[in-house]
């Protein structure tokens, strides 16, 4: 049998470094999965009745988040498009920004809250996490910036410019 030289050149990563097999490893493997099926056949009733609670637990929760929002319809919306249910909704954020009477930047925000508060993968177009901080950098140093200089970092301008006149 010839063998090729090794791209890395490590001779521990030939298949022929290691001739033994691991048979205890295999053995507590088969072992293991045996005593599993075994007990999910055994228990299988208690089993699938206690799934069905840890879903309806979840699902709970998550219909109650969407329902305390501010508008649960575009909650609900944004909750969906957040978790990548496609076939529920293929409008852009536009087309449901225009249908609930908000900006797409609103429905941007309430999208970006599911996908934070459930850690669902960052889709499509969407900003990445990086790129969030950027942003958040940049409007956080406006703000300060501009707050400080229009009132004094107190915000009291307006109400001392019309009590003295």
């Amino acid at each position: 049998m010839t063998t090729r030289p090794l791209a890395s050149g490590d001779a521990a990563e030939s298949p022929l470094a290691s001739y033994w097999h691991d048979a205890a490893s295999a053995m507590d493997s088969q072992i293991e999965a045996e005593a599993i099926r075994e007990f999910v056949e055994h228990h299988e009733p208690e089993l699938e009745d206690y799934g069905r609670r840890i879903a309806c637990e979840v699902i709970r929760m998550v219909f109650t988040d969407v329902a305390s929002r501010n508008n649960p319809a575009v909650s609900l919306t944004a909750f969906f498009v957040a978790m990548g249910f496609n076939s529920v909704t293929t409008e852009t954020l536009d087309t449901i920004g225009e249908k609930f009477g908000l900006t797409k930047q609103a429905v941007a925000k309430e999208l970006q809250y599911f996908r934070d508060k459930f850690g669902s993968p960052r889709l499509g177009a969407s900003k990445s996490e990086e790129t969030r901080e950027i942003s958040r950098r940049a409007q956080n140093e406006y703000y300060e910036r501009n707050t400080a200089e229009d009132t004094n970092g107190f915000g009291f301008d307006d109400f001392f410019k019309s009590v003295r006149n």
